[in-house]
């Protein structure tokens, strides 16, 4: 399986005035996708605490792409009860838009 997994990131700017800015200035959401089964079998996220990193990983690990973006972005909003959310899920749809591209420039 991992002959054929690819590796998708996208990157955004948190939000001024939380704690976390003060370390990072943006976030990074990396997806390792399954092509033939177009799935996410792991992901991480580019954080201060690992905590959090793990956290959504979690949810997004087995997430079925072809249902699109939205079910799994409204998951993590609903789940995930951050100050800097916004930016995780726009870290998210930026992967999931260079995977897109991807699957269309293959075909």
């Amino acid at each position: 399986m991992k002959g054929n997994t690819h590796l998708f990131s996208g990157h955004a700017v948190l939000p001024k005035g939380i704690p976390m800015r003060e370390q990072l200035d943006r976030t990074t959401a990396l997806l390792e996708v399954d092509l033939e089964k177009h799935t996410i079998v792991n992901a991480s996220f580019i954080t201060v605490l690992p905590h959090t990193g793990d956290f959504l990983a979690s949810i997004a690990q087995g997430y079925d792409l072809s249902q699109g973006i939205e079910p799994l972005i409204k998951e993590i909003e609903n789940r995930a009860h951050l100050n800097s959310i916004r930016a995780f899920c726009k870290a998210i749809m930026i992967a999931y838009e260079h995977y897109q591209a991807y699957i269309e420039d293959k075909d």
